[in-house]
């Protein structure tokens, strides 16, 4: 179907970029703010050792800083042609990645959480976080190719650039567990003393601490 001498196909791989690179970034300062913490485990990293969980949590994080920060300057003219596609194909390497990660950390771990937008991804990882996973790997894939972004020529171009961000980000709302929690946190707090706390997040406090590290072949 063609808009203005535009297909909805087109238009809908062209705002693929944009919405990736902002969702890497976002992704990227939750999990930042979560490596300094006792969660920095969470996520697909706690199936790696312990030793290796943090360095593993920052490894993930300034990945999808670097790829973000990459489809944005390689969305124009700048980076048109294969740096532009590398960058496409690798961000559908690791959200392709992510799926199957998520796919095997609900297999063993149902209890965990994906860890995708750090402390707001709490809930135990569910078919709905998967296919959100491969949805956004297949729009990364779906970009690799497309011309640089360019403005839209006309009203109509821009309506339907704005009806496909709306709609694919709809579907996302869909796929998100952490709306809920958002709205959770925005409608109610409870006291300090009455929050719940996750057993894995109080075990990776305890195992942070220094005592518990230098007593422990004493503790099982």
């Amino acid at each position: 179907v063609d808009v203005s001498g535009v297909s909805i196909l087109a238009v809908m791989r062209e705002v693929q970029v944009p919405l990736l690179a902002v969702l890497l970034l976002c992704g990227c300062a939750a999990k930042a703010r979560q490596a300094r913490g006792p969660q920095a485990g969470a996520g697909p990293t706690a199936m790696v050792p312990l030793r290796l969980r943090r360095p593993a949590a920052i490894a993930l994080c300034a990945t999808e800083f670097i790829l973000g920060a990459a489809l944005l300057l390689t969305a124009g003219k700048v980076g048109a042609g294969p740096p532009a596609s590398a960058v496409r194909a690798a961000t559908a390497l690791l959200l392709g990645t992510a799926a199957a990660a998520l796919q095997e950390l609900r297999s063993r771990r149902p209890e965990a959480g994906c860890g995708c937008f750090g402390e707001l991804s709490r809930t135990p990882v569910s078919r709905r976080v998967i296919a959100r996973a491969t949805l956004l790997c297949a729009a990364a894939a779906s970009a690799i190719g497309i011309p640089p972004l360019r403005m839209p020529g006309s009203a109509d171009q821009a309506w339907l650039m704005l009806a496909a961000v709306a709609a694919e980000l709809a579907v996302l709302a869909a796929l998100s567990p952490e709306i809920g929690q958002v709205m959770l946190r925005l409608s109610h707090v409870d006291p300090c003393e009455l929050r719940e706390v996750p057993v894995g997040r109080t075990l990776a406090a305890l195992r942070d601490r220094k005592s518990t590290r230098l007593n422990s072949s004493h503790i099982t």
